[in-house]
């Protein structure tokens, strides 16, 4: 097998093409650095090393396995197009598509253990036939350990499922995805079901207009839910002979993605757990005599970041609620 450079973006649309699902017009991504809407192309993703296809597995398990390591997603929007969608596109979505209001019938925050990961195991994994050259080595890497403490401390060990994947280009990287999914995961905070049962022309109009991955803002007084939204599953019942229209939104709470592979690290779990204490302050404001160690959260951008070695360095916490 012969091994060459490309982008999960690029891979996504050889898959694409291979299947005879090849009409740019058909196809979108996410949501660009300057906040507009990636057409006609899906989105680039990672730098990563793939090989040729040799028939092994099918289209959707190819895509499955580069999501893994990258942590966009892939979808058929409302419109028909295959929509591949980077991780960073998610956090360029800086203002609500809707405001879902207290018309929607149900709302329904909770608490699953089932969608905790405070423990993640990552390994680099060997490509079969592309030997001696840096990452394709005849081995495995070494498997790659995240953990939040502060998590394992309150709910015990709950482990993610441990992940080989060969689209990781080092140990390093296969680190820093471990991390990311600790860090978006570790939270106690659950999906939030909306189901919207016809009603108001204006929330038959959102039935019938939302899409997936849009940013939704919910103000539910009945059911005590608000804040911003991620649409992660969207449902749809027709009944009663066509006189009934129900569509039910899975949702994840919004926030800002903690990683970027080669430049996020880990770091400690505080200030939002407690165990350090933090100045709030503008990015223009930060303090002008800081010390090696001080912390402070930016109000106007929502980061945090530590002083080390005469310079601000971004944190990335989970997003744990006490």
């Amino acid at each position: 097998m012969s091994w060459y450079s490309a982008t999960t973006g690029a891979r996504i649309s050889a898959i694409l093409d291979g299947i005879d699902f090849n009409d740019r017009a058909f196809w979108k991504g996410g949501i660009k650095a300057d906040g507009t809407r990636n057409t006609g192309a899906l989105d680039t993703g990672d730098t990563i090393t793939v090989g040729n296809v040799d028939g092994a597995k099918s289209a959707l398990s190819l895509i499955q396995d580069l999501l893994e390591a990258e942590r966009g997603v892939f979808y058929i929007d409302r419109d028909g197009k295959a929509t591949y969608e980077e991780r960073e596109s998610r956090d360029r979505r800086t203002s609500s598509t809707a405001t879902l209001s207290t018309y929607a019938l149900m709302s329904q925050p909770g608490f699953e253990l089932d969608n905790l990961v405070n423990r993640q195991l990552v390994t680099r994994q060997f490509q079969a036939g592309a030997a001696g050259t840096s990452p394709n080595t005849l081995s495995n890497g070494t498997s790659q350990l995240a953990k939040n403490d502060v998590s394992v401390k309150t709910f015990g060990v709950i482990d993610g499922q441990e992940i080989q994947t060969e689209y990781v280009a080092s140990d390093a990287q296969a680190l820093n995805l471990a991390q990311f999914i600790v860090n978006m995961r570790s939270s106690f905070v659950a999906p939030v079901t909306i189901e919207m049962d016809g009603g108001l022309a204006a929330a038959v109009t959102q039935m019938l207009s939302l899409d997936l991955q849009d940013r939704v803002t919910v103000t539910d007084t009945n059911a005590g839910t608000s804040g911003d939204y991620i649409i992660e599953g969207i449902e749809v019942e027709i009944a009663d002979g066509g006189n009934r229209f129900v569509t039910t939104y899975t949702l994840s709470e919004y926030g800002r993605l903690p990683f970027v592979f080669g430049s996020s690290t880990q770091g400690t779990f505080a200030p939002p757990d407690g165990t350090a204490t933090y100045t709030v302050c503008t990015n223009a404001g930060r303090p002008s005599s800081p010390s090696n160690g001080d912390y402070i959260l930016e109000s106007d951008t929502g980061r945090y970041y530590k002083r080390v070695a005469g310079a601000w360095v971004e944190q990335i916490y989970p997003r744990l609620t006490y």
